[in-house]
Order: structure tokens, then C-alpha cells, then sequence
């Protein structure tokens, strides 16, 4: 494991108000490649730091914003006023980077909701103008496509028509802190950090679950080398919609299931093991990218 510096900025969300951000990267290496985080519900991009002191020894940087709604950043905590919105604030993410770290090919890396937007982005990538170089490769833990337990068709609709029409009412996220991981430890960080929250608009809500079911729908037009990891324990997201994605998606995805983890895989007891697959993962990935440009 390497040490990282720590840069704090804010970030262009391409509309009136910014995103604050961090960029980590090695001290004892030399920048290869930089990873992309984009967090999950409630929670902020600074908790990605033990991810960028792991891989850091293999020469990546890593930049966490936090999501509006989120950690530093503005907005109403939990809300947000329209989907695309957010993806748009993954592409000026990825300007960022470009502006700042040129040479550095990105890697996308969305945890729970971060998945569900980061993979939603993936697929619609073209709707997005500029001459930044398409990512090398897509990572996902614990992605939201489908909640645990899903929701039936009729509390769906129920959902749906409520935060169609009361798309700004927040409620509690039904998330037990204690479930998210077995490491006591992180669990009494979250319950103790200011910058984490449990609120979730109506409309942010519905969006997830319609934006993942659309995802499990075109997974097959993902074309990007994509690595999918999840506990199989998993309260709170499906591992099961995780398979299936990797299956509809064929050869460009490898799915890691790891049991008895829960759903923060990067803060679990035994997270090595997580750790461990995502470098051998980046190791390939960033040498079949040097490969192809020989």
C-alpha cells in the first residue's frame, strides 16, 4: 500500500454551482492512469481514500467529487432536480481530469448508486460532446440495479406517481448503518460523520429504479471491459441483478461475487480480497490499453 497526496478542489459541473472534489495520487509512483469515483447514496468522495492508498503502488490517481446533494457539494441532500443532471456531473468529472491529468487514461468506478449512474452513463455516452478520450474500463461494487428486496408493481407505480407529482419529498432511506458493512469500526465512522446522510427525494428514488432496470435492459450494449463485484450478503442491492448484468453484457464483464460481504465491499473486515481484484483487474486493464496503442 503507498501513501497519497491529497489535493482538494472544486470541480465544473458545467451548470451554475460546482462540485467539490479531491484528487489523490501517488507519491512513490509515477501517474499511469486515473480512477474516477462516483459515490453512493449519502455518503461523500472522501471515504475513497483507502481505495487510492491500495492502488496507488500501481501508479494510479484517484478523484472523488461529491455528488450534489452530497458530502461539500450544494443541493438539497438527497434531491436532485433531474437525472441527466447527474450524468452530466460525471462528464465534467471527466473534463476535470482531462484538464488536469492529460496524459492519464480514466477508469470509471461507481459504488451503489454511483453504479447505477456511472453504467447509465456508459450507455448513453454518445449524448455527451467533447474530445475527451472514452474511458478504458468500468468498475462497479455493489451497483443499484434492483434494491435486496424489490418493490412490486404496484408499489412502483405508487412511488412513481408520488414522486411524479411531489418529486421534492425527502424520506429516510431505509438503510440500517449496521448492515452496510461488518467492520464496526466503519460503522461507527458513518454514524459519526457530518457529511453523511440518509435522505432520499421521491424522485431520486424512482429514477434509480427505473435508470436500473434500464441498465439490466441494454447491459448487452455495453462495450467497455467492465469489472462487477458484489457480496453475495448484500442487504441492501441485488448480487443477483449484478449476475445478470454481467451475463446480458458477455465477454466485456467479469462478475466477482464475494461471500458473506455485505454492501460496502471497500470497507468490509476482509477487504484485501476486494483490494486484490481490483488491481489484478486495473493491471490488465491499463496493459491491454498500453498494448493497443503500440
Amino acid at each position: 500500500m503507498t501513501d497519497t497526496l491529497t489535493t482538494e478542489r472544486i470541480c465544473a459541473s458545467g451548470h451554475d454551482d460546482k462540485l467539490h472534489a479531491r484528487l489523490w495520487q501517488p507519491i512513490a509512483a509515477p501517474v499511469r492512469g486515473c480512477i474516477i469515483v462516483v459515490h453512493g447514496l449519502g455518503e461523500h468522495g472522501a471515504r475513497y481514500k483507502p481505495v487510492a492508498d491500495a492502488v496507488a503502488g500501481d501508479g494510479w490517481a484517484m478523484f472523488a467529487a461529491d455528488l450534489r446533494g452530497h458530502g461539500l457539494s450544494p443541493g438539497r441532500r438527497g434531491h436532485v432536480s433531474s437525472y441527466r443532471r447527474l450524468l452530466e456531473d460525471i462528464q465534467a468529472m471527466r473534463e476535470s481530469v482531462a484538464d488536469l491529468l492529460p496524459a492519464a487514461p480514466q477508469v470509471l468506478l461507481g459504488h451503489s448508486m454511483g453504479g447505477n449512474l456511472a453504467s447509465n452513463y456508459v450507455l448513453r455516452s454518445a449524448e455527451f460532446a467533447g474530445a475527451i478520450a472514452p474511458p478504458i474500463g468500468l468498475v462497479l461494487s455493489a451497483p443499484m440495479f434492483l434494491p435486496a428486496q424489490p418493490p412490486n408493481r404496484t408499489q412502483i407505480m405508487a412511488a412513481w406517481l408520488t414522486g411524479y407529482f411531489v418529486p421534492w419529498l425527502t424520506i429516510r432511506a431505509p438503510v440500517d448503518t449496521s448492515r452496510l458493512t461488518r467492520n464496526e469500526a466503519v460503522v461507527r465512522s458513518l454514524r459519526s460523520d457530518p457529511l453523511v446522510h440518509r435522505r432520499l427525494s421521491l424522485y431520486l428514488g424512482t429514477q434509480l429504479l427505473a435508470q436500473g432496470r434500464y441498465a439490466l435492459d441494454e447491459a448487452a450494449r455495453i462495450d467497455l471491459s467492465t469489472l462487477v463485484i458484489h457480496g453475495e450478503a448484500d442487504p441492501v442491492t441485488s448480487h443477483r441483478a449484478s449476475e445478470s448484468f454481467a451475463i446480458r453484457a458477455g465477454d466485456n464483464v467479469e462478475f466477482v461475487v464475494f461471500p458473506e460481504m455485505l454492501h460496502e465491499l471497500f470497507h468490509e473486515t476482509d477487504a484485501s480480497i476486494v483490494y486484490d481484484t481490483l488491481r489484478r483487474w486495473l493491471r490488465n486493464r491499463i496493459e491491454n490499453h498500453l498494448r493497443l496503442k503500440e
